[in-house]
């Protein structure tokens, strides 16, 4: 057994090396937000009703740029009524935080969609939160604030 600053060495050694892993592991998780983000994105984009299904949580508080709110069901009802149509989703400046099973992840986007026949461009900037459950990223909370038009 290795004894004083030998010991003291190899400690902060190990240390390091378990922040180092840490640092890569914490990188990992955000990567898979975002990659469950562009699927959901993806599949709001192409109507994609059943996969939506599975990226979002069952207890899902979805808040629009209008400020009105519906749950995971109205959503998908909203979505597949063809009352809203999300022609683009472009999202920029994403950054994630993990906490455990949870992430946030905050951002810009550039949207256009289609709302009761009317199509619309405009910038957003959005917050939203995960829960890991069973080793899958779920959306379980949308916030987004239209951005004034740019002159």
């Amino acid at each position: 057994m290795v004894t004083g600053p030998g010991r003291r060495r190899r400690l902060v050694v190990l240390a390091l090396a378990g922040l180092a892993t840490a640092q890569v592991d914490a990188q990992q998780p955000g990567h898979a937000v975002l990659e469950v983000q562009a699927q959901r994105f993806d599949a709001m984009v192409r109507s994609d009703i059943r996969r939506l299904d599975e990226l979002l949580s069952p207890d899902l508080v979805y808040t629009h740029t209008s400020g009105s709110t519906e749950g995971k069901a109205e959503f998908l009802t909203t979505l597949r009524s063809g009352r809203l149509w999300y022609l683009s989703i472009a999202p920029s400046d994403q950054v994630v935080r993990i906490f455990g099973e949870v992430a946030v992840s905050a951002g810009r986007s550039a949207m256009r969609i289609r709302s009761q026949g009317r199509e619309q461009a405009f910038a957003i900037r959005y917050l939203e939160v995960y829960a890991r459950r069973d080793g899958v990223w779920l959306l379980i909370a949308w916030q987004s604030t239209r951005l004034p038009d740019e002159q």
